[in-house]
């Protein structure tokens, strides 16, 4: 889900300084591209099947894995 502007805009934060590390002004749409909104979490499940992105929005996406 990483886009080009996404991964620029890591990079500038992780050169700043410790205290200056803010991001907010990095939060725009190229930040997330195709995806429905920020990222903000994973669901694991005990099992080896699916994995589950959750995100600020009402989005919970299934990301399967090879073994299914």
């Amino acid at each position: 889900a990483q886009t080009v502007w996404g991964a620029d805009a890591v990079a500038e934060v992780l050169s700043r300084p410790e205290g200056e590390r803010g991001f907010g002004d990095f939060l725009v749409p190229e930040l997330t591209g195709e995806m429905p909104g920020l990222l903000t979490g994973m669901i694991i499940p005990d099992s080896t099947g699916s994995f589950f992105v959750a995100n600020l929005g009402g989005a919970l996406i299934n990301v399967p894995t090879e073994q299914e």
